[in-house]
């Protein structure tokens, strides 16, 4: 591992996890979510037709809490909760056409940052830290699908 890679990397990765959680925080607040409301926007984003127990489980909340989550998402008209038609003791969640607004904008918010980090560089910086973040890309993609496989 080289002695002035390894800080280098840790710094900017340090750093990029900063401006993001703060600007997804700055989100929440101007937006009246709490985390544990936006992380369940996200999730449902990714897992359409969730139930309460599936958001419980993925986030280590109570039923409970998962619930009163939802159920104020819900009221948020970010959520619709409907019975599936299959079994119907188990109600599916999904994001609304106003839920899903809401993930697209959270997700610009939080990468707000980067665009005006990119913006700082001259065309020539630019266009010399392209091929580094794509061989940097590139290997945390072999190196991260390679332990998902095991």
């Amino acid at each position: 591992m080289s002695d002035t890679l390894f800080p280098l990397m840790y710094a900017y990765a340090e750093k990029a996890t900063r401006l993001s959680m703060a600007a997804i925080h700055q989100f929440s607040l101007e937006h009246e979510l709490s985390a544990p409301q936006l992380k369940a926007l996200f999730f449902l984003q990714d897992s359409p037709q969730a139930t309460i127990n599936n958001v419980a489980g993925h986030f280590g909340f109570s039923k409970a809490a998962a619930s009163q989550t939802i159920d104020r998402l819900v009221e948020r008209g970010l959520v619709n909760r409907q019975i599936d038609p299959d079994d119907r003791r188990t109600k599916r969640l999904s994001l609304t056409a106003q839920g899903k607004d809401k993930v697209a904008q959270a997700s610009q918010a939080r990468r707000a940052w980067l665009h005006t980090l990119i913006d700082s560089f001259s065309a020539e910086e630019q266009a010399a830290l392209q091929p580094a973040f794509q061989i940097l890309l590139e290997g945390m993609n072999k190196v991260f699908s390679q332990s998902d496989n095991s």
